[in-house]
């Protein structure tokens, strides 16, 4: 099911990189390490995508590896980790349940109901995923998640 949904402010440790998709699998160890190290895990792990993977090149692709943080934590620029607020706002968001496979088609789906309900993507904040499980340990090595596009809100698009 996809929904508009106001996605509320989440404060985020964060490590980005740049390349292909796969990329993000060492961000991500580096990011837990340094949670694990300073007893910050427990939040939910947000990948955000800063550029279009339909019109940047691979190589160009950034990427965010997030940790959900419920305390406030100094910014440690050394560890390569920094901090950040995902922002507050209008998002279309729906929940999934898929493997590797399938990320790509439900990208499709999210981005073919937002042209379909006339909708416009905000380019100034980035589209991200939301991860509610470990697909390491789901009986069919599935992921459950949100995928959030920010959406400029209707009133906003008819002024234009």
């Amino acid at each position: 099911m996809i929904e508009l949904k106001i996605m509320p402010a989440v404060n985020v440790a964060y490590v980005t990189c740049v390349g292909s998709f796969g990329k993000i699998g060492h961000a991500y160890k580096h990011l837990m390490g340094w949670a694990k190290a300073r007893d910050l895990l427990g939040g939910h792990t947000i990948t955000v995508y800063h550029d279009n993977p339909e019109s940047t090149p691979m190589y160009k692709f950034r990427q965010s590896a997030c940790l959900e943080l419920s305390q406030e934590v100094d910014d440690p620029e050394d560890d390569g980790i920094r901090m950040t607020t995902i922002s507050e706002g209008l998002y279309a968001v729906g929940r999934f349940e898929v493997t590797f496979a399938e990320f790509r088609g439900v990208w499709k789906l999210m981005f073919a109901w937002v042209r379909a309900n006339s909708y416009e993507v905000l380019s100034n904040r980035g589209c991200y995923e939301i991860y509610y499980n470990n697909f390491k340990t789901h009986p069919e090595r599935k992921s459950i998640i949100d995928i959030c596009i920010p959406i400029q809100e209707q009133d906003v698009v008819a002024q234009e």
